[in-house]
């Protein structure tokens, strides 16, 4: 059933200090395990939301288009539109921009890079767990915890665009606890939000 993996990297990474999606986990950076993911999940499209056009030396953190097209492989980046987001706003504003440039109505997979574990598996569950119509969110779940990416029915994705989201895309996912679909899941690494080098460290991200 289709959907749009919206990988989300616009952020300043002040903390890490260095773009995110050059983090390597397993011999991959995270942008290109999320896009290979994203693609083996049979993703319909890949937007992915970035920093800026091109570097900034104010601040080294953000990720750019770019550096983006300099480092994928030509075949990686036919598989991509993108989007630049807004570093410097709250991250729904980024999330906005990524979904103006969806030209048709679909469900959307937000997937910020800071929290790059989800497998195959879950990518396949989530998309599989409702209906492409159906007004509904899946997220993956451990115990009472939750993690990413999140899948947002076609409803809640307009709500994304809407004031329900003006404080963060959580608005729309508390706003109707009776449309989200837990997916259990085993690693706890699900629950992981790289923000600093010590936190990439211990769970085994090499750094850039």
């Amino acid at each position: 059933m289709s959907f749009v993996s919206l990988i989300l990297s616009a952020g300043k990474s002040s903390r890490m200090g260095s773009p995110k999606a050059w983090l390597r986990y397993q011999a991959e950076t995270l942008l290109e395990r999320m896009i290979r993911l994203s693609l083996e999940a049979e993703a319909q499209k890949i937007l992915v939301v970035l920093g800026a056009e091109n570097d900034s030396p104010e601040y080294p953190g953000l990720l750019s288009q770019s550096a983006v097209k300099h480092t994928l492989p030509t075949n990686t980046l036919d598989n991509i539109t993108f989007a630049i987001g807004s570093p410097l706003e709250s991250p729904i504003e980024s999330i906005r921009r990524g979904l103006t440039a969806l030209d048709f109505r679909t469900r959307v997979l937000l997937w910020p890079v800071d929290c790059p574990f989800a497998s195959r598996d879950l990518l396949e569950t989530l998309r599989d767990s409702f209906e492409p119509n159906a007004d509904c969110i899946a997220r993956p779940a451990i115990a009472h915890k939750h993690g990413h990416p999140v899948l947002f029915g076609i409803p809640a994705v307009a709500e994304l665009q809407s004031p329900v989201a003006d404080n963060g895309a959580r608005g729309v996912v508390r706003r109707l606890p009776e449309r989200i679909i837990d997916i259990a899941h085993s690693d706890p690494k699900i629950l992981a939000n790289l923000n600093t080098p010590a936190e990439a460290a211990e769970i085994g991200i090499q750094l850039p």
